[in-house]
């Protein structure tokens, strides 16, 4: 799942049932120009004067009784790492719908501070409801772990994983820049594990990572059951993005007791705290250094991993669905 759909289907789970419709267009109005059309000219002729949730980032125009969800200013904030289309249609969009809807959901005070940067005039309609890692997310057992390295073709049990698609703010350039430099510091048997798919070039264009250093191994997409094993059994995770509302790998990484190596940009230091090394993404020798120093130092690594599992409960889906339900209630009776 990505993050939106992962948000989503987490928190309609702890819904009450038979207070909510969902509504979705059928196959044939579901993907490109035809679900923007859906979206903006059928779905407001299906509400019936009920309140309607988007939890995606986009919705109707045309109706203001609505509680909109925003992951991120990404289509205002960096427009250049998007598709040239799918930033103008944001970037049109979402200012006009941030002003006309009751109640906007986002997920971080970073990003709550990047809409009010855009429309500084809704502060009081702004509700913050932080993310959560899925229950599957905790340390898995020596065998699991074992199953799934061999699984995807890792060599030794010493690695780290960096997660994330193949988009631009994701950086994976630069990580596999630092990991060239980072792995003539290290062990021969330490190799670096990059799991996650293409972005969809219809959002973010097309992107290559260029050649890869030896010890590189790309999983391609990884399935949600096989992801806490390769977490539990890292030396680390890197997650380097250079803009997140959010940011779940490193909060799913705490989850399953793995020390992060995270980028010190957007809100991932709001999500990892003091439990991580912090690096500057735009810096490949700060990333190299924290890589090197993160595999050298085996006290280091317990003592953000105990960290980083008390870090990590901090956040559960429960307190989310039940800050957006109070959100969705207080537009309701608005």
């Amino acid at each position: 799942m990505t993050g939106v759909q992962r948000y989503t289907s987490e928190i309609v789970a702890r819904f009450p049932a038979d207070q909510l419709l969902r509504v979705a267009p059928d196959a044939a109005w579901s993907s490109g120009v035809r679900g923007h059309m859906w979206e903006q000219i059928k779905l407001p002729t299906q509400l019936g004067g009920r309140l309607l949730w988007s939890p995606a980032n986009t919705g109707p125009l045309t109706v203001a009784n609505q509680v909109l969800s925003v992951m991120d200013m990404s289509p205002l904030d960096n427009p250049e790492r998007l598709s040239a289309k799918f930033a103008a249609w944001y970037g049109f969009l979402l200012p006009k719908l941030l002003r006309r809807v009751r109640t906007v959901l986002t997920i971080s005070e970073f990003s709550r501070e990047r809409i009010l940067h855009h429309v500084p005039e809704i502060a009081d309609r702004i509700r913050v409801t932080p993310l959560a890692a899925d229950a599957r997310f905790k340390r898995a057992d020596a065998a699991r772990v074992d199953m799934v390295r061999r699984k995807f073709g890792i060599p030794t049990p010493h690695y780290l994983i960096g997660l994330g698609s193949l988009e631009p703010r994701k950086n994976l350039p630069r990580l596999i820049e630092a990991w060239r430099i980072a792995q003539q510091r290290l062990p021969d048997d330490v190799s670096l594990v990059i799991a996650g798919g293409a972005g969809k070039s219809i959002v973010f264009g097309n992107h290559d990572v260029g050649e890869l250093p030896p010890r590189t191994i790309l999983t391609g997409r990884v399935d949600d059951d096989d992801l806490p094993a390769l977490y539990s059994g890292a030396i680390a995770s890197i997650y380097v993005s250079l803009y997140e509302g959010f940011g779940l790998p490193p909060l799913e990484s705490m989850s399953c007791g793995t020390p992060v190596i995270a980028s010190n940009a957007g809100a991932i230091p709001e999500v990892v705290g003091d439990s991580a090394i912090l690096v500057d993404p735009l810096d490949i020798e700060s990333i190299a250094d924290g890589v090197v120093k993160m595999v050298d130092d085996t006290a280091m690594q317990q003592y953000l991993r105990e960290l980083a599992l008390k870090r990590a409960t901090l956040f559960n889906w429960d307190e989310t669905a039940r800050l957006t339900w109070a959100g969705l209630q207080e537009a309701y009776r608005s």
